[in-house]
């Protein structure tokens, strides 16, 4: 299972893990401000991408 760093709000980098549950379906999990995030995607950077985005609008909207 693949590990990310992502840098998802300013001074503070939170460890993501991407998996693959299908041919082409990738989930990315990680604890964002001690909430956790799931979501998929078509490869594995695209999961990462999207969990990265969540993240920061999850941050945007706080």
């Amino acid at each position: 299972m693949p590990m990310h760093s992502i840098d998802a709000y300013p001074e503070k980098a939170c460890p993501v893990f991407v998996n693959q549950t299908g041919k082409t379906v990738w989930v990315a999990s990680g604890s964002f401000r001690g909430e956790p995030l799931i979501v998929k995607g078509q490869s594995e950077r695209a999961a990462a991408d999207q969990w990265k985005e969540l993240a920061e609008w999850r941050y945007r909207t706080s």
